[in-house]
């Protein structure tokens, strides 16, 4: 060690510099490696269900009865029903087909409004079938919402066909 103290002694400035900006960038390289640019996207990718699981609760039950726009559209003891498949012969399948391609095919957009007064049972009654859409492991609860008036029915035509313009003209190229 002796034999060492004159280049220590002559040195030592450089060999302080040296050791200090081997620890200052040993603190640097590990921040940089641990430091998350996007909290909880380090996280393993966790399909709906697992999320779903986590969470295990309902953001509802946080509600209290203290809001009550802030419930559950389905009833807290609704049971699940399972599906029942039943396979049809294949004659009945391509006719069942045929009748829904044939009924499809009517369809057309439409951008106007009916004024014409539809019966209450008719909209229940698609809003039932609506409401048995399937959702991405159940996360995407549905929300239906009958219009009426025919000032909030030109609103959401505005705003509908302002989001399609802006759609046609900058989010799928120019037309």
């Amino acid at each position: 060690m002796q034999s060492y103290m004159p280049f220590i002694n002559e040195y030592w400035p450089f060999i302080a510099a040296g050791v200090i900006c081997y620890l200052g960038a040993k603190f640097l390289y590990q921040s940089a490696v641990s430091w998350d640019p996007n909290p909880g996207a380090a996280r393993s990718y966790e399909t709906p269900d697992k999320v779903a699981e986590a969470d295990d609760g309902d953001e509802f039950e946080e509600n209290d009865g203290q809001n009550p726009e802030l419930s559950s559209a389905l009833p807290w003891d609704l049971e699940h029903v399972p599906l029942e498949f039943k396979r049809l012969p294949v004659e009945e399948t391509i006719q069942r087909s045929l009748e829904f391609y044939n009924l499809m095919s009517t369809r057309r957009t439409v951008r106007f409004f009916s004024s014409d007064p539809i019966p209450a049972d008719v909209i229940r009654n698609i809003i039932r079938a609506a409401g048995t859409a399937p959702s991405g492991a159940h996360t995407e609860p549905w929300t239906y919402v009958v219009i009426s008036d025919p000032e909030v029915k030109k609103k959401v035509r505005e705003i509908v066909e302002e989001e399609e313009y802006i759609n046609y003209t900058k989010r799928m190229g120019k037309v």
